[in-house]
């Protein structure tokens, strides 16, 4: 199973990270913003149509089947790959040196250490050798030649803050894959099928905004949909904040609407931001590090909604403990993006 799941891991880095590229050359910067709303919004109808569908099909035929059922519609995405992608010029997968695979090596080690020493919270003395052995091969990284225009594209401004923001606000994945299941199982006392219900609300808002959001964001500007995105994500955070044992399907239904509208708007925008602040031919950098901080955001997010929920003793102080944390992070990604317009405001 994790051997399976280390090599999905990687086939889903090669699709994230290069979808970006084949936006840019794809469309006109113009068009960019409808483009990954596009994207976006296949991507989560399909996500609101797997839901119920795996969860029938792991209880009909066991959790196998849940694996075996998408090779057909891999295959399909294999033959339109090969008919299209493959056929722009100058396009295709290089063939990975020593150099690659030792940066890989490093920096995906740096980030898995990171990731197991959350995972390892409560035992103090594994979680900081593992934290330590992260930042050593961070460092030793950073060091190679190879590693300079990512750096370099990091510490550009705009980029950065870009950045910054987003892995702030992906901290909902904590209240979305942890805080929500235990608090429906543990406080609401459902099971599966509710579970599966009331994330529909959130993925059924997420698909019809998506598109939205890329139109809006090629007609207003990204800066301006990720700002409305935040705010609005922000509300649907604070809103899920006062849940309790009383709370009805309707109730929380909505509070999870708005929370998936500030997403649609949020991730849609922010991916066309971090293109437009990519310099020239550095679009695949640009996509592969954000979706980057976008993983370990949402490994981390979890790790700490469930150390807030273990702190709290679970229940309803638990769920409340850690929707704090996660709007406090939603809150500091709003920040983030509105420190720097107050400091243009404040430029003569």
């Amino acid at each position: 199973m994790v051997v399976g799941r280390l090599v999905q891991g990687a086939a889903g880095a090669l699709v994230v990270a290069v979808y970006m590229p084949i936006v840019t050359a794809s469309v006109r910067p113009e068009q960019r913003g409808r483009a990954i709303g596009l994207v976006v919004t296949i991507m989560t109808v399909g996500a609101l149509a797997a839901v119920p569908l795996a969860g029938l099909v792991a209880g009909t035929y066991g959790w196998r089947a849940v694996f075996l059922m998408k090779l057909p519609l891999l295959a399909v995405a294999l033959w339109v790959g090969l008919r299209t992608v493959s056929r722009i010029p100058g396009r295709g997968l290089p063939r990975p040196g020593a150099a690659l695979l030792r940066e890989g090596a490093l920096l995906g080690g740096a980030v898995a250490a990171v990731l197991l020493a959350f995972e390892q919270a409560g035992q103090p003395v594994a979680a900081v050798a593992l934290a330590a052995a992260g930042v050593g091969l961070g460092v030793w990284w950073a060091r190679l030649a190879s590693s300079r225009p990512v750096l370099a594209l990091v510490r550009t401004p705009a980029y950065g803050i870009t950045l910054l923001s987003l892995l702030a606000t992906s901290f909902y994945s904590g209240l979305i894959s942890f805080l929500l299941p235990y608090f429906v199982a543990d406080v609401l006392g459902g099971g599966a099928e509710l579970t599966g219900v009331v994330l529909l609300f959130f993925v059924g808002a997420m698909a019809p905004v998506s598109f939205v959001a890329g139109a809006l964001a090629d007609r207003l500007g990204t800066g301006r949909v990720v700002l409305v995105g935040s705010v609005v994500g922000l509300v649907g955070m604070a809103a899920m904040i006062p849940l309790d044992a009383e709370t009805g399907l309707l109730d929380l239904g909505w509070r999870l609407v708005v929370l998936g509208v500030g997403a649609a708007l949020y991730n849609t925008a922010i991916n066309a931001a971090m293109l437009a602040h990519a310099p020239a031919g550095s679009e695949g950098v640009a996509g592969g590090v954000g979706m980057t901080v976008r993983t370990i955001a949402m490994t981390v997010g979890p790790a700490v909604s469930a150390l807030a929920w273990t702190v709290g003793g679970g229940g309803v102080a638990g769920y409340r403990i850690g929707a704090v944390v996660v709007t406090v992070a939603g809150a500091v990604g709003l920040l983030v993006l509105l420190l720097p317009m107050r400091t243009r405001r404040a430029l003569p």
